[in-house]
């Protein structure tokens, strides 16, 4: 399969989850050349890098998503094929972001 389509069904399937839990969300730009662009852009509050590989190095797909992250925190959704989603986020990101959801002061 074309990793480029396949790239691309990632995207939309992250996007799709997005919208079934009730964010706006829309496929990146990267289609258009920009390689920096998220790979799903959201009301989310964190940005979006979305793989769907069998064997995915998490290492570098993190920090792809730490690299291009700019002001929001880091997320990456990934599946492998017949599989469900996961997503992974940086341990102190997400329990910052819980305290802050909480209203709790860091």
């Amino acid at each position: 399969m074309n990793s480029r389509a396949k790239g691309k069904r990632a995207e939309l399937s992250a996007r799709d989850i997005l919208r079934l839990h009730g964010y706006t969300a829309r496929r990146g730009v990267q289609y258009n050349g920009c390689a920096d662009a998220p790979d799903v852009i959201s009301d989310f509050p964190w940005h979006i890098e979305a793989k769907h590989v069998e064997k995915l190095n998490i290492w570098a797909a993190l920090q792809q998503a730490e690299k291009e992250c700019g002001t929001k925190r880091p997320c990456l959704f990934f599946k492998r094929n017949r599989s469900e989603w996961y997503i992974a986020f940086r341990a102190a990101d997400i329990l910052k972001e819980r305290r802050e959801v909480q209203g709790e002061s860091a």
